[in-house]
């Protein structure tokens, strides 16, 4: 009976702490940049192509050019 009881509590406390966790408000990864084309031009965003890290493509050499 007590190991049953110790059992439940665990997996309650597993539960409760991964669902805590999820709700979290801070990101564990930083997200990936959107690279889809929308249906909308406004609704595309390339500025994250400033950093040149973040360029994998060949052409987002051309998607993103500095002009100043």
């Amino acid at each position: 009976m007590f190991q049953r009881l110790l059992i439940v509590l665990a997996l309650v406390l597993f539960v409760g702490v991964t669902a805590a966790r999820a709700q979290s408000d801070e990101e564990a990864e930083p997200k990936a940049p959107d690279r889809s084309y929308k249906l909308l031009r406004e609704d595309e965003d390339w500025g994250f192509l400033r950093d040149p890290r973040l360029r994998r493509d060949t052409w987002d050499k051309i998607k993103y050019i500095r002009l100043r």
